[in-house]
C-alpha cells in the first residue's frame, strides 16, 4: 500500500512538473531572445545579466509553489549571512535530483550554476539549461578551459554562481564526498567569497536510481561566509577544507535521523587532513 501511495504521489508530481515545464519554456525562450537584444544594445555583460535576472525570477515563481504544492516546503536558515556578499561563489552538497529546485530556492541573489553538459540532451528542460548554466563537459580538456573562463567573466560581471564542489551527485555512504578544487580557485581568484550550504533532507526524499517520491520538509542551512581577501592559489587546499569540515559539521548536527552517512565520519582520505587542519587552527 506504501508503495503504490507513492507511485501515486510520484505520478502527479511528474505531470504537474511537465505541464508546467510545457507553459514555461516559451518565457525562458523569450528571456533568451531578450538578452540578445540587450547584449547587442549594451555588450555582453547587459545580454547575460538580463537573461539571468528574468530567469531567476521566474524559477522562484515556478519551483516555490511547486515545492510547497507538492508536500515538500522549503525552509530555509541563516540567510542573513548569504545576503550579505555579491557576488559570491555558492556551494552546495550534491545528494539529490531534488538539489537543483531546492537549492536554488535558497539562493538569494542571481546567479549561474555550473553543470554537466549531458543535461542538455534532456528534452524540453535541455532548452532552458543551455541559457541559464554553465555547461561543461568533464571529459574534454578544451570544454574545462572554456568553463572556467567563463565563470571567471560571470564573476566579473558581478553575478554569483553556483558550484556543486563534489563533481557528481553522491552515490556513497558518506554524508559529503571530497570536493574538487575549482570553485575555491575561482573564488581566490576573483576574490570573492565562499558560502557553503547543506540540504539536509533531499536524499531521503528522492534518493539517486530511485523513482518513487515521498513528501517532506526541505531544508538548507547556511554555513558562515569564508573570506578569500589576500588569499593566493597556495591556499586553495586549506580553503577547501575549511569549507567541507563547515558542511560536514552542519549536517552531522540538522540532517535527520536515518540519513545516509550520519553514523559514519569522513572519508578515510579526509579526515586525517581535516584532523591536521584543526589542530592548526
Amino acid at each position: 500500500m506504501v508503495l503504490l501511495l507513492r507511485g501515486i504521489y510520484t505520478a502527479i508530481w511528474a505531470v504537474l512538473w511537465v505541464g508546467t515545464m510545457v507553459v514555461v519554456t516559451p518565457l525562458f525562450l523569450l528571456f533568451a531572445l531578450l538578452g540578445g537584444i540587450a547584449e547587442k544594445l549594451g555588450g555582453p555583460r547587459a545580454g547575460r545579466m538580463t537573461n539571468v535576472w528574468l530567469s531567476y525570477t521566474l524559477m522562484d515563481l515556478w519551483f516555490v509553489p511547486h515545492l510547497w504544492l507538492m508536500g515538500m516546503p522549503t525552509f530555509v536558515h541563516g540567510l542573513r549571512e548569504a545576503k550579505r556578499h555579491r557576488p559570491a561563489v555558492f556551494i552546495a552538497n550534491h545528494q539529490s535530483f531534488l538539489d537543483a529546485l531546492v537549492i536554488k530556492v535558497a539562493t538569494p541573489t542571481p546567479f549561474m550554476p555550473l553543470g554537466k553538459i549531458e543535461q542538455a540532451k534532456t528534452p524540453i528542460l535541455g532548452l532552458i539549461y543551455r541559457y541559464n548554466v554553465v555547461m561543461v563537459d568533464r571529459s574534454n580538456e578544451a570544454s574545462r578551459r572554456a568553463s572556467t573562463e567563463r565563470l571567471r567573466q560571470v564573476l566579473r560581471d558581478g553575478l554569483s554562481l553556483l558550484i556543486f564542489p563534489e563533481g557528481t551527485m553522491n552515490r556513497t555512504e558518506y554524508l559529503i564526498k571530497p570536493m574538487y578544487d575549482g570553485a575555491f580557485r575561482l573564488a581566490v581568484e576573483a576574490q570573492v567569497p565562499i558560502i557553503p550550504m547543506v540540504a539536509t533532507n533531499n536524499r531521503n526524499l528522492w534518493p539517486r536510481g530511485k523513482w518513487l517520491l515521498r513528501p517532506g520538509r526541505c531544508d538548507v542551512w547556511y554555513a558562515p561566509a569564508i573570506d578569500t581577501t589576500g588569499l593566493t592559489l597556495d591556499d586553495v587546499p586549506e580553503l577547501r577544507r575549511r569549507a567541507y569540515t563547515a558542511m560536514y559539521e552542519l549536517l552531522k548536527k540538522k540532517a535527520p535521523a536515518g540519513t545516509v552517512g550520519l553514523d559514519r565520519g569522513m572519508p578515510p582520505e579526509l579526515s586525517a587532513a581535516v584532523a591536521k587542519g584543526k589542530a592548526e587552527d
